[in-house]
């Protein structure tokens, strides 16, 4: 009895370490980012501590078993590095024809809705209630858009209609222009931009202005130089994480959506 005992003991260690050994994830997950609340916040030390693209990190690393290691960098050597194979995933980005000579994209996995803001003595000598309202003043207005960002073909036919155009290097240089009166118009992101106008009160000069773009979406771009396991992995994850409740909570504690 003892002997049989023993026996189903061992299978059943047997089993486990089967088990296990299978879960196991070899590969590390190479995800680079930069600050880009709500998706990435950090901290004095440009480290991630949350957001949704941290925390949807996270639950990908869980679900796979692999480790993650995340790597802070500006956004053009993010694409660099991701095309060369030096990392594997890119999250908050639109796939583009470019894009996606160099990468796979996952499921959209949240809503990006960009926006006009303007500066408020602008709209209110002139009484801009709209976009429509700045047919008139095509050639007028200067508008600030980020160099580098990849705007939807709506968003660009409408700046392509503009004059004059100037391109900045961050949202951030976009709003102060905005607050000093350079600049009349600023193509931005709403969550992110609404997140940074509540943090610097300073800035209360500047509105939001009723538009009628549609939302875009945002993908995990995933490279073609990650090895093809991990890339199936990965897409299976997101596949399946995105139709939990938990990731549903996760938008709305971020005030982030997905349709």
């Amino acid at each position: 009895m003892l002997l049989l005992i023993m026996k189903v003991i061992l299978i059943l260690m047997s089993l486990f370490y089967t088990l296990t050994t299978w879960s196991k994830c070899d590969h590390m997950i190479r995800v680079g980012y930069e600050s880009y609340p709500p998706f990435i916040y950090t901290d004095k030390e440009n480290k991630p501590i949350s957001g949704l693209d941290y925390e949807l990190a996270q639950l990908i690393a869980k679900d796979t078993g692999c480790k993650i290691q995340f790597t802070f960098m500006p956004w053009k050597r993010l694409l660099i590095e991701t095309e060369s194979g030096n990392n594997d995933l890119v999250f908050a980005a639109i796939p583009t024809e470019k894009r996606l000579k160099w990468s796979e994209p996952s499921a959209s996995y949240v809503n990006n809705q960009t926006a006009l803001y303007i500066n408020k003595s602008f709209q209110k000598k002139f009484k801009i209630k709209n976009e429509t309202d700045l047919n008139s003043f095509k050639e007028k207005v200067v508008v600030g858009v980020a160099a580098g960002w990849v705007y939807t073909d709506e968003v660009r036919a409408w700046i392509g209609q503009m004059k004059n155009i100037t391109h900045l290097h961050t949202p951030e240089n976009i709003i102060r222009l905005l607050h000093l009166n350079r600049i009349e118009i600023g193509v931005l992101n709403v969550v992110p931009t609404q997140l940074y106008l509540q943090k610097n009160p300073e800035f209360s000069n500047i509105e939001l202005l009723p538009s009628s773009f549609r939302d875009s979406k945002y993908s995990v771009l995933i490279s073609k130089k990650t090895n093809s396991e991990l890339k199936n992995l990965i897409f299976q994850s997101i596949n399946k994480i995105i139709l939990t409740k938990d990731y549903q909570s996760l938008l709305h504690k971020y005030h982030l959506s997905l349709d």
